[in-house]
C-alpha cells in the first residue's frame, strides 16, 4: 500500500510537471505568435508607406511633365500670337531653319520655291498673305 501511495504521488508529480511544462510551452508559443504578428503589422505598415511614397513620387514626376508641357505650349501660343497667327509663325520658323543653308538661288519666278521667297518679301513690306 505504501508503494502504491508512492507511485501515485510520483505519478501526480509527473502529471503536475507535465501540465506546468505544457502551460509554459503554450505561453511561450502565444508570446512568440504575438511578437510575429506585431512584426508582420509593422512590415505591412512599412510596405504601405513605401507604396504611398512611390505613388507620390510618380505623381510628382507626372505633374512636372504636365506643367512643363503647359509652359511650352503657352510659349508657342504667345509666339504665334506675336506673329498674328500660327501660319506666319510656322513660316518664320521654317525660314529660320532654311535660311542658313541657302547660299544662292537658281530658280525661275514661278513655282513653290519662288512662292516662299515672294511671301517673305511681302511679309517684310508689311503685307500679309
Amino acid at each position: 500500500m505504501k508503494e502504491r501511495k508512492t507511485q501515485t504521488t510520483l505519478a501526480d508529480a509527473d502529471a503536475s510537471v507535465a501540465i506546468t511544462k505544457a502551460t509554459q510551452e503554450k505561453e511561450v508559443a502565444v508570446i512568440q505568435a504575438e511578437r510575429e504578428f506585431e512584426v508582420a503589422k509593422l512590415q505591412l505598415q512599412a510596405a504601405q508607406n513605401l507604396a504611398e511614397a512611390v505613388v507620390a513620387g510618380g505623381k510628382a514626376k507626372a505633374d512636372v511633365i504636365v506643367f512643363k508641357n503647359a509652359a511650352e505650349a503657352q510659349g508657342l501660343k504667345n509666339a504665334a500670337a506675336a506673329f498674328g497667327d500660327g501660319h506666319t509663325y510656322v513660316r518664320y520658323l521654317m525660314n529660320q531653319k532654311m535660311a542658313p543653308s541657302i547660299t544662292y538661288v537658281l530658280s525661275n519666278t514661278d513655282g513653290p520655291f519662288a512662292d516662299l521667297i515672294r511671301r517673305v518679301m511681302e511679309s517684310s513690306k508689311g503685307g500679309k498673305k
